[in-house]
């Protein structure tokens, strides 16, 4: 299957904000070797490494990160050297965003860093992304499209899907860090241990000032990041 491309806000390494996301996910987004549950945090992993493992296996397949233009396979008469060459540009052009009061929460019965507000310069943002790039996207399959309306989409995000190739996006966009699959109604320690761990390792307010793409070979191969560039406004 042909290899996919995303437009992601991956965080900086050096942050407090990616090695939070590493210790969570137990991997880093440069690599997809075999996932760790890592012991150097400022307190105790998670106490079911069996769980764990199960919790975070799909939200670790995709990176630690933000969908700022979904996963897409490059249209054909495009290809990845462009699509870097032209990020970097826009990235040239943007300012950073702060994400104030990002936490951890519940979201549609999964974990994920979210804001209580979002902030228009960041929904601006990733419309531009959105409509930007879209050159660079060949139109989804009919398998990928019947899986998306399985969702259950309003008519805005069908006419998303159609067009763009992704419902949640405009209007529907909503700024989230994925840190767990849907958990089982009943479980109730996995969201006080990512909000503790969190509290302990992000003192400072995170801060947008690069994007990132990303690339899965296929499938079943986890994506990793394979170029960064940050915001120089």
């Amino acid at each position: 299957m042909t290899a996919r491309y995303a437009i992601y806000f991956s965080p900086a390494d050096s942050t407090d904000l990616a090695r939070f996301g590493a210790t969570v996910l137990g991997r880093d987004n440069n690599s997809h070797g075999q996932r760790q549950l890592r012991t150097s945090a400022p307190m105790q992993p998670f106490e079911d490494v069996s769980r764990w493992q199960s919790y975070t296996e799909k939200a670790a397949h995709y990176g630690f990160h933000a969908t700022i233009k979904a996963p897409f396979e490059l249209a054909p008469d495009c290809t990845a050297a462009e699509l870097l060459e032209e990020l970097s540009g826009f990235c040239t052009e943007q300012e950073p965003i702060e994400l104030n009061a990002l936490a951890p929460q519940t979201l549609q019965g999964f974990t994920a860093l979210v804001m209580p507000q979002q902030p228009d310069a960041l929904t601006q943002l990733a419309a531009e992304v959105v409509r930007q790039f879209e050159p660079y996207r060949q139109p989804l399959s009919a398998v990928d499209i019947e899986r998306r309306m399985a969702a259950g989409l309003s008519e805005r995000q069908i006419d998303n899907l159609q067009q763009y190739g992704y419902p949640y996006i405009f209007s529907d966009f909503n700024f989230h860090m994925t840190l767990s699959n849907q958990l089982p109604k009943d479980e109730q320690r996995y969201l006080p241990w990512v909000q503790s761990l969190y509290q302990q390792m992000v003192p400072q307010t995170p801060v947008l000032d690069r994007l990132a793409v990303f690339r899965q070979v296929d499938r079943d191969t986890p994506f990793v990041r394979i170029a960064e560039f940050r915001f120089q406004p």
